[in-house]
């Protein structure tokens, strides 16, 4: 079922890798105007190019407003001043070590690999291949509830990012206010920030208009990554690779197990019958819609495919589920937490408008 993720995990590889250094060991400069790091790394000076994000991830750590930092790479005379700045406030840095994430360099670089992004250094990344072996592992298990019943449904794979959807190959759905549903499973690697593995149930949604989906937000499993305090590191002065464990065990034939258990579905069902109930108003609407960020367009599109504003919380939460099916990465996340958020939350009320201070009309004057 997996060889075509397996296929793609592969050929997305981007040959990154992870190093943990003392921040005081390191040196800020500019390369042929560019912002780089030198440090010694096996035994031999580097300098590597900081991309956008790395440098102003640099900037911001170090208390230097990142737009600043920009604007002062692009000020002529102001180079000596932003070098001097990095290395008053690195030097202030004792004890602070952070995994710089490596990616190969471009033609022309100083080095072979330029600094992506800096990362916690209690951070390791868990390989993508081998989440999937595991989770292979787990749906081959006859045990297994998901055992021979599911099929993917749904995979995106990046260099940062994997989410993998599997839906119920032949199973008798739950009709719940007029909507078919039924449960699925969804798993996650974020490579992210913190960066964690995520098992949770999948809510699939068969409506007349369309199929849509979103997870449920049940942190059913989550494997947050660990980083060298968990796999080996070396003393505070060294500079010393990172590489991911080479296999790391995930219980996720529990998991599946709990996902699509019927206590779930149970009570997904029940907060989809209250939120049916739940009558909604077009202010609280376009308040929503504002603060989750559905662009003008977007609120078009769905005022032509559902036939209007949402009435009650369950239209709202197709709606964003809709919107959220057409978007991509941390946009789609963000909008399924929406969904979720409202399916949960009862009632929902529009801040009252301010009222203007001034009166709307002069006063009359009578003569």
């Amino acid at each position: 079922m997996l060889t075509t993720v397996m296929t793609e995990i592969n050929e997305k590889r981007d040959g990154c890798i992870d190093i943990i250094i003392p921040l005081t060991m390191a040196l800020f400069e500019l390369h042929e105007g560019r912002p780089a790091l030198t440090f010694i790394f096996d035994d031999v000076p580097r300098t590597m190019l900081l991309e956008d994000t790395a440098f102003g991830q640099l900037a911001e750590q170090m208390g230097i407003p990142q737009k600043y930092a920009q604007k002062m790479l692009a000020q002529p005379g102001a180079e000596v001043l932003l070098i001097e700045n990095f290395a008053y406030w690195m030097a202030q840095t004792k004890d602070s070590r952070w995994m710089l994430r490596l990616a190969p360099a471009p033609e022309g670089a100083p080095d072979a690999y330029v600094i992506r992004a800096f990362v916690t250094a209690k951070y390791c990344r868990l390989d993508n291949e081998n989440v999937v072996e595991q989770l292979q592992t787990a749906l081959d298990n006859p045990e297994c509830s998901a055992h021979g019943k599911v099929y993917l449904s749904d995979a995106v794979i990046t260099r940062d990012y994997m989410r993998l959807v599997f839906d119920q190959a032949e199973i008798d759905t739950v009709e719940v206010a007029g909507e078919k549903v039924a449960l699925g499973v969804i798993v996650r690697n974020n490579e992210i920030g913190e960066g964690a593995v995520v098992l949770q149930p999948y809510l699939r949604i068969e409506n007349p208009k369309m199929s849509l989906g979103m997870p449920v937000n049940l942190k059913v499993y989550r494997r947050q990554h660990q980083g060298p305090v968990a796999f080996g590191s070396g003393t505070e002065e060294d500079i010393f690779m990172c590489p991911p464990p080479d296999k790391v065990k995930f219980a996720l034939g529990k998991a599946i197990d709990t996902a699509l258990s019927n206590a779930v579905l149970t009570s997904v069902c029940e907060r989809i019958r209250a939120a049916s109930e739940c009558a909604l108003s077009i202010e609280a609407t376009d308040e929503i819609f504002d603060r989750a960020g559905v662009s003008k367009a977007e609120r078009e599109l769905l005022s032509k495919t559902w036939g209007g504003a949402p009435v009650t919380n369950w239209d709202l939460v197709m709606q964003l589920a809709h919107v959220a099916s057409v978007a991509t990465g941390s946009k789609q996340d963000t909008f399924e937490t929406w969904a979720w958020n409202i399916l949960t939350g009862g009632p929902i009320k529009a801040k009252p408008k301010k009222v203007a201070d001034e009166p709307l009309f002069d006063e009359l004057k009578v003569a």
